[in-house]
């Protein structure tokens, strides 16, 4: 399911922004804007524990979970400290001045 998620001016000039219940769907992402002007978009809850990720938590391209201190890379969305518990990532698009993302239907 695609989705409008914000307007591109919509996001911080770096770093990440929260949404929650995304197109009332009970989907919350996490999205950061990457140098270059890349975007990320990631399930915002840690795979481990299920802790909503927070984009202020967000330090030099890792984000750090609050619960556990588990952190992920936001440009891969890998997990330093468990390899094989990485975020779930959403497609992200930009049109126009739009930003969509991709959720599973």
């Amino acid at each position: 399911m695609r989705v409008r998620l914000c307007g591109l001016f919509d996001l911080p000039l770096f770093g990440g922004r929260l949404f929650m219940d995304v197109a009332g769907t009970d989907y919350d992402v996490i999205i950061f804007k990457l140098p270059g002007g890349r975007l990320r978009a990631w399930d915002a809850h840690c795979p481990h524990a299920g802790a909503l990720l927070q984009p202020m938590n967000e330090m030099g391209g890792d984000l750090v979970c609050y619960l556990h201190t588990w952190v992920f890379d936001i440009d891969t969305g890998d997990c330093k400290t468990v390899p094989e518990c990485p975020l779930t990532g959403y497609e992200v698009a930009v049109e126009g001045m739009d930003v969509f993302v991709t959720l599973p239907d």
